[in-house]
């Protein structure tokens, strides 16, 4: 089931980007993995390993390597990722891909130590803080408030999005308190040099509309959704100090209000 899950992600990642990787840098990736001496690939946090599995068939003559089967020329290594990566990557990857980046600003740095010069670090994270409708308008979460009661939260009298206090939850349990996007943290980090941004628009139960594969993106992020919502109250939630009946509440008046939009 898990590796369903992230196989469902990353489809939804090659939607959304149109690719492995956004098509404005497949050019210079082209010409750098065309050029390179003895080519490798890395994919931190690689899940399923099917980002890197895809990688090894585009380039062939590339070693990737999968930490957190495949073909020949990919291997996957078990790693804790606080750890950091093994002393012997240093400067030796051609393109490193991490999707929702665990360690903030020190596996960045790390991960930026061992790409080779002009190398491609590809960083990839989504904002699950906050929660727009279809029309890009910001939903105000519901956010529990310990100086009322229970019931007196569970009224929920202004009217607040459940979902997007879901989502708000969710974010405050998985995220840690170090976090900074990607950009910011390829920013800082003095190993890295020419970051560029790309922020995308991910619908989830509507097409999207100006969105590319928008209508499948749509379906595939509230499948997506509502499979999360199954288990966060017996996981994620798990580290909020929140009353029971408002995790409860979060998560089947969430996933109602999700549903209800789709």
């Amino acid at each position: 089931m898990a590796f369903q899950r992230l196989d469902s992600q990353h489809r939804l990642w090659t939607l959304l980007v149109d690719g492995l990787y956004t098509p404005e840098i497949e050019e210079q990736i082209q010409q750098h993995m065309g050029q390179a001496k003895n080519p490798a690939i890395l994919d931190v946090g690689c899940g399923s390993a099917i980002w890197s599995v895809e990688m090894a068939e585009r380039f062939p003559s590339a070693q990737v390597i999968g930490v957190d089967i495949t073909t020949p020329n990919h291997s996957f290594r078990n790693r804790d990722l606080v750890n950091g990566l093994p002393l012997e990557f240093k400067a030796k990857f051609d393109i490193i891909h991490c999707r929702t980046i665990p360690n903030p600003q020190a596996l960045v740095d790390c991960m930026a130590d061992c790409l080779k010069p002009d190398g491609f670090l590809i960083l990839a994270d989504g904002d699950l803080s906050v929660g727009f409708d279809e029309d890009r308008k910001l939903l105000e979460p519901f956010i529990y408030d310990p100086s009322l009661s229970i019931q007196d939260n569970l009224k929920n009298t202004k009217g607040l999005s459940w979902h997007a206090g879901w989502l708000h939850a969710f974010s405050q349990s998985t995220r840690s308190v170090k976090y900074e996007s990607p950009f910011t943290m390829a920013q800082k980090s003095k190993l890295l040099k020419e970051p560029t941004i790309k922020d995308l628009w991910i619908p989830y139960g509507w097409e999207g509309k100006d969105v590319k594969n928008g209508k499948e993106l749509g379906e595939v992020t509230a499948e997506d959704f509502k499979q999360i919502y199954q288990f966060s109250v017996n996981t994620v939630f798990n580290k909020l100090d929140i009353p029971l009946e408002i995790k409860n509440a979060l998560v089947e008046r969430g996933l109602t209000e999700e549903v209800q939009r789709s």
